[in-house]
Formats: structure tokens, C-alpha cells, sequence
């Protein structure tokens, strides 16, 4: 059955944004349509939703600024749904969407983007509570939850479990968009077509400036003390390129191998293994985990690893 939401924001200033702003603003309220729509989907597995078509409106910038979409999907419910939640589906399902119904998109819209204005917090702002952001947030996915019949807890495992990750990144990057115009022109709120909306000391707690630095994948670099290392590679004429090795202690992968220059080639060269430090240099990855992609050989220890700490 194909149904149609009615999705709308209200940034409360005096101001007028620019074009760039505006249109910066509404790929990411249309990137969180998306998202929301994949997190109610995910809240009920009997639940299918497809030919998702987010389209917009109209924006109006007389005071307040005002982006309207409209949201038209194709839902469909398992039978055990049917029993388990009837009156979300009778609502969803009857020839009129009741007036609490209407605003379920807008509603897990509010709660993606403030899951994301926190990941943009902890990513800009290091060691800082964003208790409002964080009430907001609470008090959003407890009204998601009971709008469609699930633990407010699922609903926000299932925002972490979407948007957590390697797509926290990603999902910071459209928050700091979403909110860049109430925060540079000093909204009172930020308002919807649902009982809900963003309050200004919620609006408060987002960072402000953000360059495009703070969204590359962080990098790490610290040192390991008396590991094995399995050397997988020799190569003497290659100083850098030509060594690789794997340290059970910190990966199963194999990783480029420098050496310190005070470590002659000649002494690994018919080793399978060694024991020594290492300063292991790590990248953020897709799934938001510190991956090594680079060793150096600091000193090797004047201990043997033994054979079973050398594996194969």
C-alpha cells in the first residue's frame, strides 16, 4: 500500500539564509528522510517499506525558513505484524492517516539528526556533555517508540545500529548541514509538523564552524612493547616497501613493515619471526574501527619468541 507523509521543518530566525545554506540544509534533511525511514523499517522486521520517493515542496525564507518534502512509500506487513501491533497497522492502512500518524516520519527525522548532531559533538568537541542534545534525543526516541509500538530502547539501537559506525562520519557531516542555519543565525527552535521540536538550548550544544578536517578518518600512531612479529615479507634492496609482517597482539592482518634505522636489514633477513616494540600507525576504517596500515620496527628484544608464539 502506497501512503504519503507530509515531512516539514521550521528553523525559527529573523534572518534569511543563503542559497548555498539552504541547499546544503535540505540534502541533508532529505539524507535523514532516508535514514528514518530505514530505522522504522528496521524497529519491525514484519515491516517492508519500498519505493521510497522523497521530493520537495516548496522553501519559503519570509521569516522563518521553511523546507517542506513529501515523503510517498510503498508499505507492506507480514500477517504476525497484523497481530502484534493492530493499531499501527489500522492506522497506516485505513483510507485516512490519523493526525498522530502523519508526523512519523518528521518524528524519527528529529531523532536521526539529533543522534547526529551528538556524533558531530563527539567528534568536534572532545570530552564535552551535551546534556540537552542528549535529553532532546532521549525525549525524541521515547515518543518514536511508543508512536510505533516498540522499547524506545529499540528504536535507539536501531539509529546506532544504521548510523553508528563507519556511518557516524557520514551521519555528523549532514547534522552539522541540518543545523548550520540555526545555529548561524541564532534560531529560537527549530520546528516541525509534529508535536516536537528542537529547542534552543538543544541548538546551542551543536558545534558551530566545522571544516571539512574534522571529517577525515582520524589517525593514530603509538607504541607496543615486547610483541611478536610474524615478518611475512623480506626484501633488502627495498628498505619500506619490501617488508610486511603480521602482530597477532594488535591484528590478524598483514601490514606494511618499516624499520627503525638503527635496525640493520640483515638481522631479520632469515628470521620467521622476532620479538621487539613497534609503533604501530592506525586509520579510522568504514566501520569506524582504528585499522593498523603501518608498523615500525623500534627494537628487537634479545629474546627468541618460542615456537608456538611464531605460528605459521
Amino acid at each position: 500500500m502506497e501512503r504519503t507523509f507530509q515531512h516539514e521543518i521550521v528553523y525559527d530566525f529573523d534572518d534569511q539564509a543563503t542559497v548555498e545554506e539552504i541547499a546544503a540544509a535540505l540534502v541533508a534533511n532529505a539524507r535523514f528522510v532516508r535514514d528514518a525511514v530505514a530505522v522504522i523499517e528496521a524497529c519491525h522486521p514484519g515491516l517492508e517499506i519500498s519505493n521510497l520517493r522523497v521530493r520537495l515542496a516548496s522553501v519559503t525564507q519570509q521569516s522563518p525558513l521553511k523546507e517542506l518534502l513529501t515523503v510517498a512509500l510503498v508499505m507492506a506487513f507480514q500477517k504476525d505484524l497484523e497481530e502484534e501491533v493492530p493499531d499501527l497497522i489500522n492506522a497506516l492502512t485505513g483510507i485516512d492517516i490519523p493526525d498522530r500518524f502523519d508526523s512519523l516520519v518528521t518524528i524519527f527525522v528529529v531523532g536521526v539528526s539529533l543522534y547526529g548532531a551528538l556524533k558531530l559533538v563527539d567528534r568536534v568537541v572532545k570530552d564535552r556533555q551535551a546534556q540537552k542534545l542528549q535529553a532532546a534525543y532521549s525525549s525524541v526516541t521515547n515518543v518514536a517508540g511508543d508512536l510505533i509500538q516498540v522499547s524506545p530502547d529499540v528504536v535507539r539501537d536501531q539509529i546506532d545500529r544504521y548510523l553508528g559506525g563507519g556511518r557516524s562520519r557520514s551521519v555528523a557531516k549532514s547534522a552539522r548541514d541540518f543545523f548550520r542555519p540555526a545555529k548561524k543565525y541564532h534560531a529560537r527552535s527549530i520546528e516541525t509538523n509534529s508535536p516536537l521540536s528542537i529547542g534552543k538550548e538543544a541548538i546551542d550544544e551543536v558545534p558551530s564552524e566545522v571544516d571539512e578536517f574534522a571529517f577525515e578518518p582520524r589517525i593514530d600512531e603509538h607504541d607496543v612493547t615486547d610483541v611478536v612479529i610474524k615478518l611475512r615479507a623480506h626484501d633488502l634492496d627495498k628498505d619500506k616497501s619490501g617488508w610486511a609482517a603480521v602482530i597477532d597482539d594488535i591484528s590478524p592482518n598483514r601490514v606494511k613493515l618499516h624499520r627503525d634505522p638503527s635496525i640493520p636489514a640483515e638481522v631479520l633477513f632469515t628470521k620467521p619471526s622476532i620479538r621487539g616494540d613497534v609503533r604501530v600507525h592506525s586509520q579510522e576504517n568504514e566501520d569506524g574501527e582504528m585499522e593498523p596500515f603501518l608498523y615500525v620496527l623500534m627494537r628487537i628484544s634479545d629474546d627468541e619468541p618460542t615456537k608456538s608464539a611464531q605460528g605459521q
